[in-house]
């Protein structure tokens, strides 16, 4: 049977061969080892290059898709610990000593029997337990918003990569609803807006998810 050899010296977009590829059509004769002047490659042998092809061509051109998930992280880490040190430095605002001194130093009765605009419910029973536990101080009364904080940022960071995977969207997201001035001061406070906004968001990730 004859045999018909095609030679192909072309150089494609995707690989770049090391050396010709040879298809063989009817019977394919047997390969040689290349030991001596006559050797060639055997014919059905496909270059290393070839194999290569596409992990050297293409995906390097752009960034790594974890990236801007670091970046994420990065800045919600440095974020939770401003919340520590704003928590822990600040003096004590006019609604905090309001809330302070009519509920949480009141009696555990109060909580359910007074209302007002300034008794978040849960975060005044969070602040009696804190201030109990740890003692009287600016930290120890904002200490349940702080942790609070901590949970909405990774609430939010979760959030964001369901809904945008590891994309760019992901790191704008992040950072258009953790930058917010309102929201970074209600994180570390002892009120119960940024307790609501941890919920929130925590309850909207586990609605999609």
């Amino acid at each position: 049977m004859s045999t018909v050899k095609l030679t192909l010296t072309g150089r494609s977009p995707w690989t770049a061969p090391e050396a010709p590829v040879r298809l063989w059509f009817g019977t394919r004769p047997s390969p040689t080892r290349g030991t001596g002047s006559g050797g060639e490659r055997p014919a059905h042998s496909i270059p290393t290059a070839q194999l290569q092809g596409n992990a050297a061509a293409g995906p390097a051109a752009r960034p790594d898709r974890l990236v801007y998930a670091t970046l994420s992280l990065i800045l919600l880490a440095g974020l939770a610990a401003t919340s520590i040190y704003k928590a822990w430095t600040l003096s004590i605002t006019i609604d905090e000593a309001y809330t302070y001194l009519n509920y949480v130093s009141g009696p555990f009765s109060a909580v359910f029997t007074q209302p007002g605009y300034n008794n978040h419910a849960l975060n005044t029973l969070l602040c009696k337990l804190a201030v109990a536990v740890f003692g009287l101080s600016e930290f120890t009364l904002r200490l349940p918003s702080v942790l609070c904080g901590w949970l909405y940022f990774m609430a939010l960071f979760r959030l964001a990569r369901l809904l945008f995977g590891h994309s760019g969207w992901l790191l704008i997201a992040v950072t258009v609803n953790s930058l917010n001035p309102f929201v970074l001061d209600h994180l570390c406070s002892a009120r119960g807006y940024g307790m609501g906004l941890a919920f929130w968001t925590l309850g909207a990730y586990y609605v999609v998810r």
